[in-house]
């Protein structure tokens, strides 16, 4: 596999401005103690609801609680504002926004959160909550002075990215850590990855471009790796650098390794010399391919891309049963035909003219309208190219195989309908599943080729 803009570059160490907050990272559970907080309303210029002191807990690296204790300016203003916070979960400025100051005078933002109150002693009032990300603005000389974006990925030494890293990566000879890297060049950037295994970090450097700018770069690091490893990868530690000596740094919410989800993984896992040229071409692929998408709109997604998200809802089926892994996977192949051929598309082999002749047809039937109108329906939506049309086409011309097809269309009319499969292992069942695995990474890979224009095999409307 060959990627645009994908063959390495000649390494150059950068300082990182994350290298200062590696402390935030490691062994879970522990505390950040902040002397100073304030519970904001979730509109500007409003004095704070309450102001105390409290702590973060980072339970788990995918758990962030806190807790606040405080007093409140009017206690009665506040009760009101806590009542119509929940009596209005979906109006954003009814809920509250979360800042505080840690012992070393740093200001810290929490973001949104939904606090609880737990006890309101006389006039001290205590609440707790969850939050998703912590950050603050820096201005110092620990901050990289390059326009750039920085993740840094914490994953435990079973996660299936510690083997492909520690393979995929070079020893840095004069570096007294065991640090390994590698560099490559993707849309006009250089970009940088070192792995620590001691540490089980990856850190990512990528310099801002035309075509991957500021906000969106920092979200779009690591999304290659969630399709590459079908797993939840999210960075920890994220920094936005201006070129200007400020950045901003947000300690970030991190899901663990899900387990025996090898079937969500569009790399096979391959290990060698042209494996490692093969891995990185994909990466770049998939960074090239989701920097490019755009929404209806015509805007870059700072959003995750629909594709990651299809890989992401299919990692997480290994959490639960084989219905629910095969109603996904059955689910995300039809969407990734929506991706191939968008909704409406109509058919070459049908006459527009015939379709609507027969629609005025039927049309004049004097007998139930509702009848009608669904014979109608039915009529006029044969002319479009649906999923099973575009999966049929893919297979007649070599893309896709007859079994996984067939498995498809056997899991969507049946389990998509009610029909349960059993809750172990079964021959048949397997084999549909793994076929529908086998059919969602091709389908994965028809969509990067026909994004890039490369030998992708057309679709016949």
């Amino acid at each position: 596999m060959s990627g645009p803009n994908s063959a390495p570059c000649e390494v150059s160490v950068q300082m990182l401005s994350l290298e200062t907050w590696l402390h935030l990272l490691g062994p879970t559970p522990r505390k950040i103690v902040f002397p100073y907080m304030e519970l904001m309303s979730g509109r500007d210029r409003e004095p704070p609801v309450l102001v105390g002191s409290g702590e973060v807990n980072l339970q788990t690296p995918n758990s962030f609680e806190y807790t606040v204790v405080g007093k409140a300016s009017d206690d009665r203003e506040t009760f009101g504002r806590f009542l119509r916070a929940q009596k209005n979960p979906y109006e954003t400025f009814d809920q509250f926004r979360l800042i505080g100051k840690d012992e070393t005078g740093l200001e810290w933002q929490f973001g949104w959160t939904r606090p609880i109150v737990t006890d309101m002693p006389g006039a001290t009032w205590s609440i707790m909550g969850e939050i998703q990300v912590l950050s603050t603005d820096v201005s110092d000389s620990s901050v990289n002075q390059l326009c750039s974006a920085e993740n840094i990925i914490e994953f435990a030494v079973e996660h299936p990215m510690a083997r492909v890293l520690g393979a995929f990566t070079t020893r840095m000879a004069d570096s007294p850590s065991p640090m390994r890297q590698h560099q490559i060049e993707v849309l006009g950037a250089s970009i940088e990855f070192r792995y620590r295994p001691d540490l089980h970090t990856l850190s990512i450097l990528c310099p801002t471009t035309e075509e991957l700018p500021h906000p969106y770069l920092e979200n779009w690091l690591t999304a290659p790796f969630r399709i590459i490893f079908g797993q939840c990868v999210y960075p920890r530690l994220v920094a936005r650098n201006f070129g200007n000596g400020r950045a901003m740094v947000n300690l970030r919410r991190s899901p663990g390794v899900i387990r025996n989800a090898g079937f969500a993984a569009l790399w096979g896992g391959e290990i060698g010399d042209k494996s490692k040229d093969a891995f990185w071409s994909l990466y770049a692929r998939l960074l090239t391919f989701i920097a490019r998408a755009r929404d209806a709109r015509g805007d870059r997604l700072f959003e995750e891309n629909p594709l990651g998200q299809f890989y992401q809802e299919v990692a997480q089926t290994a959490r639960g049963t084989r219905w629910v892994w095969a109603l996904t996977l059955a689910s995300v192949v039809e969407g990734q035909t929506r991706m191939l051929v968008p909704p409406g598309t109509l058919r070459s082999d049908v006459d527009p003219c015939e379709v609507q002749s027969l629609c005025d047809h039927i049309l004049a039937w004097k007998g139930s309208p509702s009848l009608r109108d669904r014979a109608i329906q039915s009529v006029a939506s044969a002319q479009e190219v649906t999923a099973t049309r575009a999966l049929v086409d893919l297979r007649k011309q070599g893309v896709i195989s007859d079994l996984e097809v067939s498995s498809w269309k056997s899991v969507r009319n049946e389990v998509m309908h009610g029909a349960l499969l059993s809750p172990w292992s079964e021959k048949e069942e397997d084999e549909k599943l793994g076929n529908l695995a086998s059919l969602f990474h091709k389908l994965t890979m028809q969509i990067l080729k026909q994004a890039e224009g490369l030998d992708a095999v057309p679709i016949k409307p």
